[in-house]
């Protein structure tokens, strides 16, 4: 995989983490909001996983955070 990408999904799945735990949400109360498995998303945090655009909105919406959020640098 892309050296490139694969930080790039690590700095957002480390942005979903500090997001999630800045509003003291657990993984499991996170992923049951946003509609996907805890194990998926803690794939994503670690940046295991790619997530799509869609997973990824949803988890925004879950934080009630905008999506631009995740991108920022």
């Amino acid at each position: 995989m892309n050296k490139e990408l694969t930080a790039l999904q690590k700095k957002i799945g480390s942005r979903i983490r500090n997001h999630r735990n800045a509003f003291e949400i657990s993984q499991e109360d996170l992923a049951f909001k946003a509609e996907i498995s805890p194990t998926y998303l803690s794939q994503i945090e670690t940046g295991k996983r790619n997530p799509s655009l869609e997973t990824l909105f949803s988890l925004c919406s879950a934080l009630q955070i905008d999506l631009v959020e995740l991108f920022k640098a």
